[in-house]
C-alpha cells in the first residue's frame, strides 16, 4: 500500500521544488520519482520552466547523443521531461550522426598509421598477423591471450586511445581461458592500414607484403609479424624462429632478412593447408636479435624479447 504523504514531506517539496532537482526530491524523500511529479501535479505546481540556455543545449546534443547522456547534461529533468521537450522543439534523432558518435566516443590518433616509422610498422606487422580490420564498421580489433594484455596497454598508449580493454572468458576446443580484447573505431587507420600496409578483413589466407620501402622500417614489420603469429624457441642451444604465413608473405621475409640483414636464409618454405611456414636458426636470429637491440621498438617479452 502506498504511504500517504505527512505535511512535513509536502512542507519539503514545496520549499525546494525550485532549489534543487527532482531526482534530489526523491531521494531525500525516499519516494519514486513518478510519485513526486504526481504529487506536483495534484498540488497545482509547475516544475522549473526551460529556459533559453537549456533550449539551445537540447538542440545541440538531443539529434547526437543517447538518452542516458542527455540525462546526464541535464540533471534537473527527467527522462519524460527531456523526450517532450524534444518533441515541442520538433527535434528529430540523427542515428548516423549517433553511430558515428557511439564508434568515435574513445580517443584516438586517428593518423598513427599515416606515415611509416619503425613504431607503426611494428603494429602494422602484428595487427598483420593477430588483429582484425573491419572496413564497413570501421573497425581495429586485437584479440590476445589474457596474459599478453601489457601488449595491448602499450598499443593502446602507442596510438593514444583511452578506449577499454576486455577481459572475457572463452571456451576453446573444450578448453577454458580467457582473452584480452581492444576495438579500435576509426576510419582513417582502417585506411591507411590498407593502403600502407596492404591489411585487408580477409588476410588470413590473402596476406601480401606490404608497400614499406626503408630496410629498417620492414624488418619491424618483420618483428611484428613474429610477435603474432611465430615463434622463437631453443634446439639443442640453438635459437630458432618460425613464422607462418601466406607464400607471399613468406618469400617477402626470406628476400628482406637476405637483403637488410645480409644472412643466408635457405631453408624451404613448407605448406600445410592453406598455410605456409619457414624457419631460420643460427646466425639469422642472432641477426635479427641484435638488429632488435640497437633500433628502439617495443616487442612482446615472451618472444623476441626473451633473448634481447
Amino acid at each position: 500500500m502506498r504511504k500517504k504523504w505527512t505535511e512535513k514531506e509536502i512542507d519539503f517539496l514545496i520549499e525546494n521544488v525550485k532549489k534543487i532537482t527532482l531526482n534530489e526530491i526523491a531521494e531525500k524523500l525516499e519516494k519514486k520519482i513518478s510519485v513526486v511529479k504526481s504529487k506536483l501535479y495534484k498540488l497545482g505546481i509547475c516544475t522549473i520552466k526551460w529556459s533559453k540556455d537549456e533550449d539551445d543545449l537540447l538542440r545541440e546534443n538531443f539529434p547526437l547523443k543517447p538518452t542516458r547522456l542527455l540525462i546526464e547534461l541535464f540533471k534537473n529533468r527527467t527522462r519524460s521531461s527531456l523526450l517532450n521537450r524534444a518533441t515541442f522543439l520538433g527535434l528529430k534523432r540523427n542515428n548516423e550522426a549517433r553511430f558515428v558518435y557511439k564508434k568515435y566516443k574513445y580517443n584516438v590518433n586517428h593518423n598513427f598509421f599515416d606515415d611509416f616509422s619503425l613504431e607503426n610498422c611494428y603494429w602494422a606487422g602484428f595487427i598483420s598477423a593477430d588483429g582484425c580490420v573491419k572496413p564497413i564498421n570501421s573497425l581495429l580489433s586485437i584479440k590476445l591471450s589474457s596474459k599478453d594484455v601489457e601488449h595491448l596497454e602499450v598499443f593502446k598508449k602507442t596510438i593514444n586511445s583511452n578506449a577499454p580493454i576486455f577481459i572475457r572468458d572463452n571456451n576453446s576446443f573444450g578448453t577454458e581461458h580467457k582473452s584480452a580484447t581492444i576495438d579500435i573505431y576509426s576510419k582513417n587507420i582502417i585506411n591507411k592500414l590498407k593502403i600502407n600496409f596492404l591489411i585487408t578483413n580477409k588476410k588470413t589466407f590473402t596476406a601480401v607484403p606490404p608497400t614499406i620501402k626503408n630496410s629498417n622500417q620492414k624488418i619491424a614489420f618483420i618483428i611484428g609479424l613474429l610477435d603474432g603469429d611465430g615463434s622463437i624457441y631453443k634446439i639443442n642451444n640453438n635459437l630458432r624462429i618460425t613464422f607462418l604465413g601466406t607464400l607471399k608473405m613468406l618469400e617477402w621475409i626470406k628476400e628482406t632478412l637476405k637483403t637488410t640483414l645480409f644472412v643466408d636464409v635457405n631453408q624451404k618454405i613448407h605448406q600445410k593447408g592453406k598455410i605456409y611456414s619457414f624457419a631460420i636458426s643460427n646466425k639469422p636470429v642472432l641477426s635479427l636479435i641484435e638488429w632488435v637491440k640497437k633500433n628502439e621498438i617495443y616487442y612482446l617479452n615472451r618472444k623476441i624479447g626473451k633473448y634481447v
